[in-house]
């Protein structure tokens, strides 16, 4: 690093109010010269599952975080912060950049360009946004100052840098995932023993994620083959449903409430990790994080063509056509059928999140890209 001196970040978003998310800080504050304070709210719903998260404390991991005061409606995009309190801290903690985890139209980047501007501290952000779309008032308002204000972005896919680009953003713009993965939770069991064929999904049961198409293409395999969903969402019900009608007694296999920490037994447990999204008007995959635990953890993974998923699976996997089931089911047929190819699949996978992926790859990346942006705006 070329930094002269240690290199002060704020971070503020809600996705690191859980432990298990802060692994690309935790590597960051590992790097020579660089310090971390993790800015969160003290709590927040999600809108789709109606989970109830709370700030886990400073004392559950190496970052220094401070809980704040916030209020939501279950949208990252409506999620504020306490701006009395979150400027007191700012201008405590004297920090050289802040960088903001929340979307840029959001009522969180509003608050972040008063209070950065006031203290003259410099500004980055991060973004999913893939759909070109209008925003309207006040969310465009709050967008274009932020784009004035903000000395570099980064964002979560190429799409999504496109837009940026598009929109006039004129500064610097990185793509890197919003969060990389610990390998050392996620990775191959020393041995794998499969009875039976697995097909697994893991993530919000919500329309969009295409499990209704998931069960229909799962309902022409052998009946040999068992399906293993894991999740919470408001789908649930319409998933029992379509199965029975599809005659999938007992071969689907659907549990809710299972935490981060128990997700790598569940994913061990897949032959084959499938992602079949599907692209709506007001969104498509933005990332697919489940595919890189899953390449980690030694799982060969299918995926849709919506959004990122292409570029995240790279040649580590399958991509078939979204809302295509005969393709999905060949493509499913296929990988079952052929455990030589299975296993290059996973090494691939496995290869690529090492490359890309983990902790430490993200949090190098990132940090050398706010040393050449915000450094060359000095």
């Amino acid at each position: 690093m070329g930094w002269r001196t240690l290199m002060r970040v704020a971070v503020v978003s809600h996705t690191y109010m859980v432990q298990a998310n802060r692994g690309k800080l935790e590597a960051l504050i590992r790097l020579p010269g660089f310090e971390a304070l993790l800015i969160v709210p003290r709590a927040w719903r999600h809108r789709d599952t109606g989970q109830r998260f709370y700030a886990q404390s400073k004392e559950s991991g190496p970052v220094p975080v401070v809980a704040l005061r916030g209020w939501s409606l279950g949208s990252g995009s409506l999620v504020t912060y306490s701006p009395v309190a979150l400027w007191r801290l700012l201008r405590s903690y004297r920090p050289d950049l802040v960088h903001l985890e929340e979307e840029p139209w959001s009522f969180a980047a509003f608050e972040m360009v008063l209070i950065c501007g006031l203290c003259r501290i410099p500004l980055t952000f991060f973004t999913w946004e893939n759909i070109d779309r209008r925003h309207h008032w006040p969310f465009g308002l709050i967008r274009r100052r932020v784009f004035q204000r903000a000395k570099a972005a980064v964002v979560g896919n190429r799409e999504a840098k496109a837009i940026l680009e598009k929109d006039g953003f004129p500064r610097p713009v990185t793509v890197l995932p919003q969060l990389g993965v610990d390998t050392s939770t996620f990775h191959p069991p020393a041995a794998r023993v499969e009875r039976s064929a697995v097909v697994g999904y893991l993530g919000r049961l919500v329309q969009q994620k295409g499990l209704l198409l998931l069960l229909e293409a799962f309902s022409r395999l052998s009946s040999e083959v068992r399906l293993l969903i894991v999740g919470t969402g408001p789908l649930k019900g319409e998933i029992l449903r379509r199965a029975k009608v599809l005659g999938l007694d007992g071969r689907v296999d659907l549990r809710e409430g299972v935490t981060h920490r128990e997700v790598p037994k569940y994913l061990t447990r897949m032959s084959v990790l499938v992602l079949p999204s599907l692209t709506t008007a007001k969104w498509k995959e933005q990332f697919g994080h489940v595919l890189v635990e899953a390449m980690a953890s030694g799982v060969p993974v299918i995926g849709s063509s919506s959004g990122a998923i292409p570029e995240v699976i790279g040649d580590a996997g399958l991509v078939v056509p979204e809302g295509n089931v005969e393709e999905l089911a060949a493509g499913l047929r296929r990988l079952i059928s052929a455990p030589e190819q299975r296993a290059e699949l996973a090494a691939r996978g496995l290869a690529r999140v090492f490359a890309e992926y983990t902790n430490d790859s993200v949090a190098r990346r990132l940090a050398a890209f706010w040393e050449d942006s915000i450094e060359g705006a000095r």
